[in-house]
């Protein structure tokens, strides 16, 4: 019973793990994605930027320029601003990281403690199944000796030990 107990744990901490590592795939795959779509979508924004300055039919002066905000530069400047830092985004994976380990020690946890009250439950009926044992041998015998019933002590043939 013991090592089936044991075998149940092991196979619930492996699942355990093993949706973590599916979970940790999953987010990576996700945030390639994203990175993906980020770097897709600003390529058309530059190509489209860079169209809508050749559809124009004034040369593009500095004053143009200034007025119409169309230049790469103006572009680049108005990302850069509103980009988070390094450290910025560093942090937030960090944050990130630290949930998603919390969160698989806190499942673990708790189905260690299910496991556990499992078996003090067990250990528990068991010992009451031992004391009730104890308890109904006890009142058949009595120090080895058969109990003796008042019907016994009648026989004129009963002669006491």
């Amino acid at each position: 019973a013991n090592q089936l107990n044991i075998h149940m744990a092991a196979t619930s901490i492996q699942s355990c793990y093993r949706g973590f590592r599916a979970y940790q795939n999953y987010v990576t795959l996700l945030f390639i994605i994203l990175k993906i779509q980020g770097l897709a979508r600003g390529h058309l924004c530059r190509v489209r930027l860079k169209q809508k300055i050749a559809t124009l039919n004034v040369a593009p002066t500095n004053d143009i320029r200034k007025n119409q905000n169309l230049t790469t530069e103006n572009v680049y400047a108005t990302r850069r601003k509103h980009a988070p830092t390094y450290e910025e985004v560093k942090r937030k994976r960090q944050k990130a990281a630290a949930l998603v380990i919390e969160r698989f020690f806190i499942s673990i946890k708790a189905e260690i403690d299910r496991e556990i009250r499992k078996l003090l439950e067990q250990e528990e009926s068991q010992r009451k199944e031992s004391t009730k044992r104890q308890k109904n041998s006890r009142g058949r015998k009595r120090n080895g000796k058969k109990k003796v019933t008042k019907q016994e002590t009648n026989k004129s043939h009963y002669i006491p030990n």
